[in-house]
Formats: structure tokens, sequence, C-alpha cells
């Protein structure tokens, strides 16, 4: 399915296809062929003969696909964690269900993207108290590697946090699975307070806790510039989240004033640079995670409908460079409808900063095609495929050292 984007016609969504098309004459279209292998098939290449006919069964074109399976496997538990939030509310609206379903068309969104490696927020069946036993599924899935403790935006209080507790540390896995997110991007020093708040509540009635906090922006906080937001919640966040860009040091925007810089030469002489920071909290035992958004903006990476395929998948590589463990992701169906089209639009955002097609949408409704379920994307295929590339540098590194994939990278 093609978007019209600034006179350019841009493929994202992917539907299945059921039977026979349309294509007028002197036009394309292009099919992703998705080809599947289980753990025990045995390796080697694999080809296929795919024949096109016209509506009166006249052979139009004849072509062989290939696929190669290699002698290894990956993982079930994927190295790269993921957390990308799935709005319960945008897929009842859109698909117009109203009456409850037990979430069977919410499980269906979440099985979708977890068969892509990517984890949702909140996990399907309720996670408030952990009352029913569906969940353990989902717990016990080495798929999911993390998930929101109590869901996303719950309100916290020493009950529910040691009730939860109780719950998750029967299985040390699942413990290491579960994230709080209380705040997001804190803006100012009241925003940074409350991070501060809500993790001594947290330290205090969950062991082991992971508080997990993404950073939009920074400032010095102190005139002598030492002491910034990362280090003034530092004896709180465990689960490091900033934006891609802040791994650009003074030296690196000097090279290239292109790239965003949202530190100061100051804070990164007093403080190091923003690498060795992380990596520093990652010897403390801390997880350094980053994210995207609208921002940054070219040369740098985002998952716009833009950005061209292949720097999904260097978007990866380049975490696995800075040894970030996770990525996070804010909205995976943060559709924007108008009319009957249930969001199947290139969703265009523009103000005076920014001007972006396709932020926060990585899957379409499949209400549009008649589907009680999802439908997936070209971007979507990419972000797998990125994370999978994570995986093999991981793999390579266990056998030959993170130089060797350093130097490969």
């Amino acid at each position: 399915h093609y978007f019209e984007v600034r006179e350019e016609m841009i493929i994202d969504p992917l539907p299945p296809l059921q039977g026979s098309f349309d294509l007028k004459a002197n036009k394309s279209k292009s099919f992703v062929v998705k080809v599947k292998s289980e753990l025990d098939t045995e390796a080697g290449e694999y080809v296929a003969t795919v024949t096109l006919k016209d509506s009166s069964g006249r052979e139009v074109k004849k072509a062989k696909v290939f696929a190669y399976v290699w002698d290894f496997e990956l993982p079930e538990k994927t190295s790269n964690k993921t957390l990308m939030d799935l709005s319960w509310y945008n897929i009842y609206a859109s698909h117009k269900k109203y009456e409850g379903d037990d979430g069977v068309l919410y499980k269906n969104y979440y099985d979708f993207l977890l068969e892509n490696r990517i984890c949702s927020y909140t996990l399907p069946y309720a996670t408030e108290y952990y009352d029913d036993d569906r969940i353990l599924e989902y717990l016990d899935n080495p798929r999911v590697t993390s998930f929101l403790n109590m869901g996303w935006k719950r309100q916290l209080n020493e009950s529910n946090i040691k009730h939860s507790y109780d719950f998750l540390s029967q299985k040390e896995e699942w413990l290491d699975k579960a994230y709080f997110y209380p705040i997001d991007e804190p803006l100012d020093i009241s925003m940074l307070n409350e991070v501060r708040n809500f993790g001594e509540l947290i330290k205090n009635n969950f062991p082991g806790y992971k508080l997990i906090v993404p950073m939009h922006i920074n400032k010095a906080l102190d005139a002598e510039s030492t002491i910034d937001h990362f280090e003034y919640v530092a004896d709180y966040v465990t689960a490091w989240c900033p934006k891609t860009f802040y791994f650009n040091t003074y030296e690196d925007y000097k090279n290239n004033p292109f790239l965003t810089y949202d530190m100061s030469g100051k804070l990164e002489h007093n403080l190091g640079a923003f690498p060795e920071r992380m990596a520093k909290h990652q010897a403390e035992g801390d997880e350094v995670w980053w994210y995207v958004t609208r921002r940054p903006s070219y040369p740098e990476i985002t998952l716009t409908m833009e950005t061209k395929a292949v720097k999904y998948r260097v978007l990866f590589w380049q975490q696995k460079l800075y040894n970030v463990e996770g990525f996070l992701y804010y909205l995976s169906n943060d559709w924007f409808a108008s009319g009957d089209d249930v969001g199947w639009n290139p969703k265009h955002e523009q103000t005076s900063e920014f001007d972006v097609y396709g932020n926060g949408v990585l899957i379409y409704c499949g209400a549009y095609k008649d589907i009680y379920g999802p439908v997936g994307s070209l971007r979507l295929e990419c972000v797998r495929d990125g994370i999978e590339d994570f995986e093999y540098l991981t793999i390579l590194e266990k056998y030959y050292g993170k130089e060797t994939v350093d130097n490969i990278i």
C-alpha cells in the first residue's frame, strides 16, 4: 500500500494478499515475500517459483525466489530488549469494538509485535493486580524480555508496589523483565524531583527494581556545571534511556556540526563524555537503553516514513557499537484517523519545529482490510531485521570478542 509523501510514492502498510490484484498498464506494484523457517529446518538454499497470470489464466511472468537457511539458530530470547507502547484505546476505537472481547483484539496486536521481536509496554491480561493466570504464558515466554510493571501510567503506592513484588519474585526471570516508568521526559527540576520521589518509593518496596526514564533534554543544574539532569537522578534511575544523540561527543559535533549536540563542552569536561558516563553506570549494574521520536533529524536516524529502509538496520548496528542494551519507542499505533481511513494515512505532523511523516506508527489498523488484528509495515520489517542483526552481532561477539564486532560495524 502506497502513500504520497512530498510528491513521492512511499510503501509502508503491507496488507496480506488475498486473491487477485489490479494493475494498470505501465504501472508497477511491489510485494514483500515472507519466508519462515523452523528451528530444525535443514540448512541450505531453498528455491520456489512465483508465477503471475492475468485474469484469463495466461502466464505473464515467472521468476524464481531464493531463501538461504543458515546452520545456526537465533535464540528466542532477544539480546536487544525493546519497549514500545501499544494503545488499547486506539485499537478498540478504530475497530469500533465497544463491547468487551476479553482482550482478544489487543492480544492479536501484542502477539503480532512479539512475533517481530518487539515487546509492548503492557502485557495482554491485566498486570495491575496479577490476578489473571493467563498472564503466566507471557511472563514465561522467553521472547518477552520487558514489560511495564502494573501497566502504563498506573498510580504507584507502597501497597501495590509491594504486591507486585510479592507476585513477580516467585521467579527471578519475571523480576528481570519488569520495569517501572512513572515519569516521561522530565523537562525541569519539578519533574526531576518526581523521578526522585518515585525512585525512593520504589526502592523501599521493590528490591532490585528497574526504573526507566526517557530523557529528552539535558541542562546544567548548577553554575559550575557539575550536576545535570542525568546526574541529579543517578541515585534512583537504574535503566538509563537517553535519546540517541546524547552519544554524540563534543568532538563528534566539532567534526560534523550537522549532528545534534544537547550537552555542553563544560558539562562534558566536568562529568565526562556521555558514552563513558553510561559505561560507568553499566559497570555499576545499571542498564542503558536509548530512543528516538521526531528528533533527532537528518543525518541521524529516526523511524519516520522518509528514512531509508537500510538506516533502520544501521540504527541497531549503532546501538550495538555503543553497547546499548534496549530500544524504546513511544507508540507503535499512534494513528491519526480522518474519515473512514482508520489511520491508514501517512500521519503528517508539521509545526515550526518539525515536519515528519509516520512518527509513532509501525503497524496499521486491520479494520481497514476487515482483519481482526494488525497489518504490518515495511518499516516494521526493517526494525525486526535490525533487531535480528543486533542478535547476529551479539553471537559474533560471544565467539570473537567486542573488538572484532566493533571493527565490522
